[in-house]
């Protein structure tokens, strides 16, 4: 009361006293101040009590209410939760269930799988152990996997002291001519992801030292997804394969040689009568002399083709190479059979491609291009098409003569680039022919250590392509030069 008058202001409180008079707690004591005029002078202070025990037991029941309140929420947020997670816990085990049903059947799978690999596996490592040919197989790594008996016994090695080694360092496989290594076809296998050949007069340098001359090729092993995971090489021993061609080649040498001479002779004399340097001849006369000459231009012709065949096949030829521009000699070529094109009135055309001069013996790429160019001309109806054409790659040029003529037959395609092959309907097109074409001129390429092959569809066309490396050739010391 005191500090109601003294500051004038509203003051709450409630004295102990005076709730027990009252007899009741819940009591609030009020002092509001009564000023005597408008200056703010306190004339006196008036008491007034106020009962709070209604607003008491309202708060009482309003904080049961709210503790209510509380309880239910809880317990209603405790089972919703309860439920959530009873639920997501019924799907975990029922996905965990799932799971592990998935883990077993891929296990079963995979078992299986393995099981099929291992079949495989051991089927292929018995082929190869039961084949008459060496064989191995390497990983995409170049370690070789697998060595059989065969391999053992051609190379000298057994299968422990080349197993899990590189390639290239456990076998020796070399060109013939100078002893470069040869692994080509092996790379080709991981870089092509084909067959490869092995290529001609490679030989197999063996345990002792021994030169054993091979053949055959190597193939991709790929995964379900096509991927080359490794190669399988197939091997023999061709010593007495090479010894016979070596006899068969000697012999039409020396029978070609012998030939060679009375022919040249026989053309001579026939030439000198048809000349009339030997007197004067009949009509009739010069009719059957001109037949001699022809025939004796034929043999003669194909005495030269078997010698140049079989000196290419000894590597007896001499090679001086010199920086040569392969679509001029290509244009040289086709401009020295300018009366056959315009007989059959044909399109010839040479693609002229930026190339860098290669190190080539010019007359063997001549014979080459000249054998496949005439070929062309002589299979292609008149008025139809010939192209040569040169594309650039990384480290070859790849050369094409394509035509639009008669096309080989399906059937004979195999045996294209045999001796004195000729397909059925070039022998009803043009009677006359060796059928050593095309095999000479493959010997050649593949003396620079390029390859040939051909597309073909008969009555379409055929495109011939082969390679030349961009390295060149290496020049060799040989007994004859190529058309001597």
């Amino acid at each position: 009361m005191l500090e109601t008058l003294e500051k004038g202001q509203l003051t709450k409180s409630v004295e102990v006293e005076i709730q027990k008079q009252i007899g009741s707690s819940n009591l609030l004591e009020v002092y509001t101040p009564v000023f005597l005029d408008n200056k703010g002078i306190v004339a006196g202070v008036v008491e007034v009590y106020f009962d709070t025990s209604d607003l008491a037991a309202f708060i009482r029941q309003l904080q049961i209410f709210i503790w209510v309140i509380i309880g239910i929420s809880l317990t209603i947020i405790y089972s919703l939760l309860y439920f959530v997670f009873r639920r997501q816990n019924e799907q975990i085990v029922h996905q965990a269930k799932e799971l592990e049903k998935y883990a077993k059947g891929l296990e079963q799978m995979v078992g299986q799988r393995t099981v099929q690999l291992e079949e495989e596996k051991d089927k292929l490592q018995t082929t190869l152990e039961s084949i008459g040919d060496g064989a191995f197989s390497v990983d995409v790594s170049g370690r070789i996997a697998f060595f059989n008996k065969v391999a053992e016994e051609i190379s000298g090695y057994n299968t422990e002291e080349v197993i899990g080694k590189q390639y290239r360092s456990a076998l020796r496989f070399v060109l013939e001519k100078d002893d470069s290594p040869n692994y080509k076809f092996i790379e080709d296998v991981f870089a092509k992801g084909v067959i490869s050949r092995i290529s001609n007069h490679t030989v197999l340098i063996t345990k002792n030292g021994q030169r054993i001359p091979v053949e055959d090729s190597a193939a991709p092993l790929k995964d379900v997804n096509g991927k080359v995971i490794g190669a399988v090489v197939v091997f023999r021993d061709v010593t007495k394969a090479r010894e016979l061609e070596k006899t068969k080649v000697n012999f039409i040498s020396i029978a070609s040689h012998q030939l060679r001479t009375p022919l040249s002779a026989l053309r001579w004399i026939s030439e000198m009568f048809l000349d009339g340097d030997l007197g004067k001849l009949t009509e009739n006369q010069k009719r059957f002399l001109n037949d001699i000459y022809k025939s004796t231009r034929r043999l003669l012709d194909l005495v030269n083709i078997l010698l140049t065949s079989s000196r290419v096949e000894e590597g007896r030829i001499d090679i001086k190479p010199i920086p040569t521009d392969i679509i001029v000699l290509t244009k040289e070529v086709v401009a020295s059979l300018e009366s056959l094109i315009k007989a059959k009135n044909l399109n010839l055309v040479v693609m002229d491609t930026p190339l860098p001069k290669i190190n080539l013996e010019p007359e063997m790429f001549r014979q080459v291009i000249l054998n496949l160019i005439s070929n062309a001309i002589n299979y292609t109806p008149n008025g139809g098409r010939i192209t040569a054409q040169f594309e650039l790659k990384s480290d070859f040029v790849t050369c094409s003569v394509e035509d639009s003529g008669i096309g080989i037959p399906k059937k004979n395609q195999y045996r294209i680039f045999e001796k004195f092959f000729r397909a059925d309907n070039a022998i009803a097109e043009v009677a006359d022919g060796s059928g050593l074409g095309l095999s000479l001129a493959k010997s050649i390429v593949l003396t620079w250590g390029g390859d040939m092959k051909f597309e073909s569809e008969e009555g379409k066309g055929t495109t011939f392509y082969f390679t030349v490396p961009l390295v060149g050739m290496k020049s060799y010391s040989g007994e004859v030069k190529l058309n001597n």
